[in-house]
């Protein structure tokens, strides 16, 4: 049976997602290992209980340490790696983005298991020419489910959602008692939460892209949004305070 909406507005996937963006210096943390556990406990701190990693992919590079720069021009077996959740919600398809990827699949996407991963796919591997090691210079969440606000559970399988002037039924899973939605699904069906972790030599940073209303500002979903600004500014983040204020 489909479902429709209790709140009075339709909910809606937008084109291009609001974004939140924060920062922080990597001047005390003194080995890859420490980077990591940042990174990977910020991820997971902002989705928190609200939203959960189907995936993640992972870009990798030779760094220079003493110049503290990425080698961009190196060649890097395996530069392309993602890690799945073994069994996927109906309809969500995640496909690799580059030739050549590497994909492997997990039956739960927790930080321990994508912390194991992250170890493995920055193991020891020194460029004979340069003698660089080999990091991470990007993260992707780009497949997630997100957990509906009650305001907009629905009776049955599905909720009803526009995009531009279309309007169609959106799958709804039932974990733990609880309804989320999921993405990707078809090309106009993204993950409601997308995230991306990006490093340079002095500074992490996470972008958060916002692409269904339902979490955006003045709606029920906007609350776990706040919570996990507020998560990583506690951890000692600092916000794109332009960037907020556009969003809010």
């Amino acid at each position: 049976m489909i479902g429709q909406t209790a709140a009075s507005d339709m909910p809606e996937i937008y084109d291009s997602g609001l974004v939140i963006a924060l920062e922080r210096d990597l001047d005390d943390l003194g080995h890859e290992a420490d980077l990591n556990s940042v990174a990977l406990s910020a991820l997971f701190g902002f989705l928190s209980e609200f939203c959960r990693p189907l995936a993640i992919d992972v870009s990798l590079t030779y760094w220079d340490d003493e110049l503290d720069v990425p080698l961009r021009s190196s060649e890097l077996a395996d530069e392309y790696r993602m890690l799945q959740c073994a069994t996927l919600p109906r309809n969500v398809t995640i496909s690799p983005w580059w030739v050549g990827q590497v994909v492997s699949s997990v039956d739960d996407l927790n930080f321990a298991n994508v912390s194991k991963f992250m170890q493995e796919a920055v193991r020891p591997n020194i460029d004979a020419a340069t003698g660089s090691r080999t990091v991470w210079d990007a993260l992707w969440i780009r497949a997630a489910m997100a957990q509906l606000p009650s305001a907009y559970e629905v009776e049955g399988d599905a909720i009803t959602v526009r995009n531009g002037r279309s309007v169609f039924d959106h799958s709804v899973e039932i974990v733990n008692g609880r309804q989320w939605v999921c993405g990707p699904q078809q090309v106009n069906r993204p993950s409601p939460i997308v995230c991306q972790m990006t490093r340079d030599s002095e500074m992490l940073t996470l972008q958060v892209s916002i692409n269904w209303s339902i979490w955006a500002e003045g709606q029920p979903g906007f609350a776990d949004i706040k919570n996990g600004v507020s998560t990583l500014i506690d951890d000692g983040w600092r916000l794109d305070e332009e960037l907020w204020e556009k969003l809010k």
